[in-house]
């Protein structure tokens, strides 16, 4: 019995004195057994030395910079969030389907250049958001990323990009001109649907290029009145299919 009493009151002592080391500190996070406040405002998942954003805590929360060591911003993870500005760290690979969906107050976005893939869905109804700059390693833009951008004015894809797949830009409702490189070969339904005030696609390719792509049959509007130009020439308005 007294050894019984002896070994808990040792732990009592232990715990009591580990607890004055965080006397002070009101928030902190543990990764791999060491405090980074960098993580405090987040929930996330590790995969070895690399972390995954799953969402953050606190709803009130509006301006965010997503810390160094991530990969991935995790699907779903800041939907229908109030957030005004992002920032996110060199290093995040893939923007999550659903990721950012109508965060309706952002308007400002910092992405990396080590992105690579925007899964679906994950900028879709962010109608506040004026722009976005993608990088020159983005190579996957998968259906309805910027669904509802109605802000836009201008896109430009990057050269690694070679699809356009469903919704893409469908209800991108002020968008006037689209930038695209010549590896594009298929552009999908609803694309470009419900942009109204498109005028111009800027195309890196040939007319033969462009004639040759693989395109939906309502990959935008009947009434739609914009120009392809070409490096070689324009295919007018009226000529577009």
């Amino acid at each position: 019995m007294k050894k019984k009493i002896l070994i808990v009151a040792l732990a009592l002592v232990l715990v009591l004195s580990l607890a004055g080391v965080f006397v002070g500190c009101d928030v902190f996070t543990f990764i791999n057994g060491q405090n980074d406040e960098a993580f405090r405002d987040f929930y996330f998942t590790t995969s070895g030395e690399d972390y995954i954003i799953t969402g953050l805590k606190d709803s009130s929360v509006k301006s965010v910079q997503i810390p160094e060591k991530v990969i991935s911003v995790g699907a779903e993870a800041f939907k229908n969030r109030g957030i005004t500005d992002i920032t996110i760290s060199e290093g995040v690979v893939n923007i999550g389907m659903r990721a950012f969906e109508n965060c309706s107050a952002l308007t400002s976005i910092s992405l990396p250049s080590s992105l690579i893939t925007i899964e679906e869905g994950a900028f879709k109804g962010c109608s506040m958001l004026p722009s976005i700059t993608l990088g020159a390693n983005v190579a996957n833009i998968k259906a309805s990323a910027f669904e509802r951008c109605s802000r836009f004015t201008e896109i430009t894809i990057p050269a690694k990009v070679t699809r356009i797949e469903v919704a893409t830009f469908h209800g991108c409702l002020n968008l006037v001109t689209v930038n695209l490189p010549a590896g594009i070969t298929y552009i999908g339904q609803d694309a470009f649907m419900l942009c109204g005030n498109l005028r111009t696609i800027n195309y890196a390719g040939t007319i033969a290029q462009w004639n040759a792509m693989e395109r939906a049959e309502n990959w935008k509007d009947s009434y739609s009145q914009f120009d392809v130009v070409c490096v070689d020439g324009v295919i007018e308005a009226f000529m577009v299919l």
